[in-house]
């Protein structure tokens, strides 16, 4: 009988310390890169000193709000996307 409870005791531990500890996992929007690390990218600006997609070279950037209202309750995230190949390029919060 103490064998039993021993494997059971033993099997609760591991299930705390491997599966329940496991970092949450990271959102679409936290594994977009942010302004400053999408700004050392060589090909990041164009001759008028602006922001330009690094796909496609387009200047034209959008800002969108994150509309997701369980990720984003206080409405300050936002992701700016190429308006012409339609490309999610960085993330920002406010």
């Amino acid at each position: 009988m103490i064998d039993y409870i021993i494997i059971i005791a033993t099997m609760l531990i591991l299930y705390f310390v491997v599966v329940r500890n496991k970092p949450a996992p990271q959102s679409d929007w936290e594994t977009l890169p942010d302004f400053e690390r999408y700004k050392k990218n060589k090909k990041l600006k164009d001759q008028t000193n602006k922001a330009v997609c690094i796909h496609c070279g387009s200047n034209s950037i959008t800002q969108k709000q994150l509309q997701d209202k369980t990720e984003n309750p206080k409405q300050t995230k936002f992701y700016h996307s190429c308006d012409q190949c339609r490309v999610i390029l960085w993330r920002s919060e406010r």
